[in-house]
């Protein structure tokens, strides 16, 4: 852009300058234009068509024009501010308010002819620049001063129009009739030439040619990210010199500043917090109005670095991303704008940030986890263990075992090969109804019994039985060993591949923080494919950290909030202690302090860091603010659900121990009275005389009327049978003989 023809030189030494790389092919696109206004629509034009290129323009126009421009760019919301790079040729960066840019999201390159120390020569009470040629001029002036008392001192006394021909000195007019050269003109210029000495744009020194020599140019630029910086000089001897990187940056480690800091954070416990309660009786003003880790951080490093600070909490509460015209918001934008000059809060260290900002090595180390609900005790009922097999499952097994045991029953009455003669030449059947129960029983708990059948139906029924109970008690024993082991509500959220895999339980983060920019950015498959279903979904992001956390809280079990680790660590040791941490981390990072770019402090503090660090003294502040200040049971924090079998869970197989014992008691007592009371009555004796002595007998094994004889059966009509078992060759049936 230009607005004079004496900008057409400087566009064709452009053009030939970026045309010697035959590789290079530029597109240079010179115009021309009057005003400041029609700079700037012309650059709107060329914007709205170029919206997806970076645009490079050279204002070869008035300062106080490319002043304005730029401005006019910087304040319309609609441009991309980071796509604009502008270069001014003019020689003299200082003409114009390089401050007021530094925040503005542009960039601008410009050359420095004047050093540091004239800057009184440009600004006076920032009211109007001094144009840059009336400084050359003040040069000029100065040389021709010097020139003519270093020829007056060689010459002697000269005049300057006496011997000029043709001069005309009675009209009293400042333009003489020049009619020949004047006579000391050469030796002037060769005055001119051997002439060394320093103005207000340095050394100045001539060529035989005429052309100045011994002069250096500074290449300046100012950007958001780092303030005005020095690049590079280009001198007459060597060309364009580039600068170090840390000499761009500026990041020696400079005398700090006698000044207090400003120091910014974020709202988040237990990383800062408003003071509630004295402590140590200092008043609850300046920075002892807060709390928290971040409180202690500060107070640490300030101390070892050595500077006061003023800290307070960032104006729009957000830690800081990129807006669309490329200009940041939250504690990073502060720290751009020099609105603030450190932060210390849980400010993730990315690769975006960093090309803005400085960080120092992380205090912290995290990652990404995942939030969930944790479990309500699923183990109330002593019960569980038959939790494995449905109620239907359980229900068919019992109508199985009975329609089993009838038909066994039955075949085992219909089949001639079932029934036997017994010594009194009578027929039975070794099923009745009651051994055939026996018998399924015993089958089913993988028992032996003392009955079998031997005919061919009661084998098939017996077989398919036991098959039966086989795959049975198989899947039971198998489920009963993972569902003893597993039972939480949302047990099978256990990762992020268990996330991936189903569709009912929305999970999400903290919209437009780190870890949403993690998921934006990821080239991980198993991610991005996370992030489509979180972008398909626009309600599973939450707009801070409270938010996502009470949803968990109150989703029962139905939304996973993805939080990084310490946070999550933190808020499961808070009440209601209701949530807990599943899985490893999906990723790793760290938290650092921030500084702006080129900070005098930056290398200070991250010193500072790595001493506390091996000190130890950073993993103290952690358990006191993590561990220390829990509002939940130690071993509730740290509990796995899954560790152990608890006796909860399995209690009722020992109820029904106790209570088959305590029936076998009952039905023995019964027993017992009944047989007693049969026996008194045939024997015509009282039943407590009957009690009494079969109660001995129970017990010692001899009767109180023959106390000598030892394990003698009583003479009375209660015989105790002993079975013989022979085998009839001639029937091939199983014969009974008793012993009375």
């Amino acid at each position: 852009m230009y607005d004079s023809l004496d900008a057409i030189p400087r566009i064709e030494q452009i053009h030939d300058y970026l045309h010697d790389d035959p590789s290079a092919n530029p597109d240079i696109r010179p115009h021309k234009v009057t005003t400041g206004e029609s700079c700037y629509k012309m650059i709107t034009t060329l914007y709205e068509t170029k919206k997806s290129e970076d645009l490079r323009i050279i204002l070869d126009i008035e300062p106080v024009k490319a002043e304005f421009v730029i401005e006019q760019v910087i304040n319309d919301s609609n441009m991309h501010k980071s796509k604009f790079h502008f270069v001014l040729p003019f020689l003299s960066m200082k003409s114009i308010h390089l401050h007021s840019y530094v925040t503005g999201g542009v960039n601008i390159t410009g050359f420095e002819l004047f050093k540091e120390g004239k800057v009184s020569y440009f600004r006076k009470d920032n009211i109007k620049p001094v144009k840059i040629y009336e400084q050359l001029s003040a040069d000029t002036l100065n040389l021709l001063l010097h020139s003519f008392a270093t020829l007056q001192s060689r010459q002697g006394s000269i005049s300057v129009f006496a011997d000029v021909v043709g001069w005309q000195n009675s009209q009293n007019t400042c333009s003489p009739q020049l009619g020949g050269k004047w006579k000391y003109g050469s030796t002037l210029a060769q005055v001119f030439q051997n002439t060394n000495m320093t103005g207000r744009s340095g050394i100045i020194h001539f060529q035989p040619n005429g052309q100045r020599r011994d002069f250096s140019v500074d290449v300046q630029e100012v950007t958001m990210y780092r303030g005005i910086t020095t690049l590079g000089t280009w001198d007459f001897k060597v060309g364009f010199r580039v600068h170090g990187e840390e000499q761009v940056l500026d990041k020696a480690n400079r005398t700090i500043d006698n000044r207090t800091r400003i120091v910014t954070s974020v709202e988040e416990e237990p990383y800062l917090m408003p003071a509630t309660e004295i402590f140590g009786g200092i008043p609850l003003v300046g920075r002892f109005r807060f709390v928290g880790y971040c409180s202690d951080l500060a107070e640490m490093v300030s101390r070892n670095v050595g500077y006061d600070y003023h800290i307070r909490f960032v104006r729009d509460k957000q830690y800081g991303k990129k807006r669309d015209d490329g200009t940041w918001n939250g504690v990073i934008g502060e720290l751009i704008k020099h609105e603030a000059d450190i932060a210390i809060a849980p400010l993730t260290i990315t690769s975006d940030r960093e090309k803005v900002l400085d960080f120092t090595k992380p205090f912290m180390s995290l990652g990404i986890s995942l939030m969930i609900k944790k479990p309500a005790d699923t183990d109330p009922h002593v019960f569980s263990f038959m939790a494995p097999l449905s109620q239907e499952i359980w229900l068919c097994t019992i109508f199985a075992f009975i329609g089993v045991s009838v038909v066994l029953f039955l075949v085992s009455r219909f089949s001639s090969e079932e029934w036997q003669v017994d010594a009194d030449s009578k027929l039975e059947n070794d099923f009745t109804i009651g051994n055939s129960l026996w018998f399924s029983l015993g089958a089913f708990m993988q028992q032996g019994c003392d009955v079998l059948p031997k005919s061919v139906s009661g084998r098939i029924v017996t077989s398919v039985w036991w098959f039966f109970t086989l795959i049975i008690i198989s899947s039971y024993t198998a489920n009963l060993a993972a569902f003893l082991t597993t039972m939480r509500m949302s047990g099978s959220i256990r990762s992020a591949e268990d996330l991936v895999k189903q569709t009912e339980i929305k999970y999400g983060p903290y919209k437009n923080g780190s870890t949403y920019m993690f998921f934006n950015q990821t080239t991980v498959s198993l991610y991005q494919r996370m992030w489509s279903f979180m972008n398909s979904q626009q309600d599973v992001f939450v707009n801070n950290n409270e938010e996502g956390i009470e949803r968990v809280r109150k989703s029962n079990g139905q939304y996973v909030f993805l939080i990084e680790s310490t946070l999550n660590e933190y808020y499961n040791s808070r009440l209601p202690c209701d949530t807990m941490k599943a899985g490893n981390n999906l990723d790793s990072k760290g938290y650092g302090i921030a500084t702006p770019m080129g900070s005098d402090i930056r290398d200070k503090l991250t010193l500072s860091i790595l001493q506390l660090r091996e000190d130890g003294v950073l993993d103290e502040l952690k358990k006191k603010w993590w561990i220390e200040k829990s509002q939940c049971p130690l071993e509730t924090v740290s509990k796995d659900p899954d560790a152990s079998l608890t006796l909860s869970k399995v209690a009722g197989i020992f109820y029904i121990l106790v209570a088959g014992l305590a029936l076998s008691v009952i039905s023995v007592i019964l027993e017992f009275l009944y047989k007693t009371k049969v026996d008194s009555r045939k024997q015509n004796i009282s039943f407590g005389s009957e009690a009494r002595s079969k109660f001995r007998l129970s017990i010692s094994g001899h009767s109180e009327d023959d106390p000598n004889e030892q394990r003698t059966p009583l003479k009375s009509s209660t015989s105790f049978a002993m079975p013989q078992v022979s085998l009839d060759s001639k029937t091939s049936l199983y014969k009974t003989q008793t012993l009375v």
